[in-house]
């Protein structure tokens, strides 16, 4: 099982767990690693390391099991602002982004840090080239 195919895994069962959609997932998922430009993926990494919660997002590249990340602090740590903007990017409700984001977040860093390290052309570069994937099998069509 490739990366896509795990991630897709991933969005299914956090998708019924948290009970939201796996389209609005995958937009979430998407809006993360848009370009490396915007690289939202690798400022939440960084603000949750700043915010604390370096720890947690140390096991989720490292090669160990990935520790929970509870919905509350992904709030605290980026802000209300932030959250909006992600939502709004993903067509989410702002209420539903940090459960999103507290179910995905281990499995997608665990997945792109397959060594146990960050790449080292980043993180956002490695979700960029993962979401291309995910993009070119899905490409519009419904299937």
């Amino acid at each position: 099982m490739n990366i896509q195919e795990e991630m897709k895994k991933y969005i299914d069962q956090a998708s019924s767990q948290i009970n939201v959609g796996k389209e609005k997932l995958e937009g979430l998922v998407a809006s993360l690693a848009l370009d490396e430009k915007k690289a939202h993926l690798e400022s939440i990494i960084s603000t949750l390391r700043e915010k604390g919660l370096k720890d947690t997002v140390s096991s989720w590249v490292g090669t160990g099991e990935n520790h929970p990340i509870n919905p509350e602090k992904i709030k605290e740590a980026l802000g209300v602002h932030r959250i909006e903007e992600l939502a709004q990017q993903a067509k989410m409700k702002v209420s539903e982004v940090p459960q999103a984001l507290s179910s995905l977040l281990p499995q997608l860093i665990d997945k792109l840090t397959p060594d146990g390290k960050e790449p080292a052309n980043g993180i956002a570069a490695a979700a960029v080239k993962f979401l291309k994937g995910i993009q070119d099998r899905t490409g519009g069509s419904h299937g």
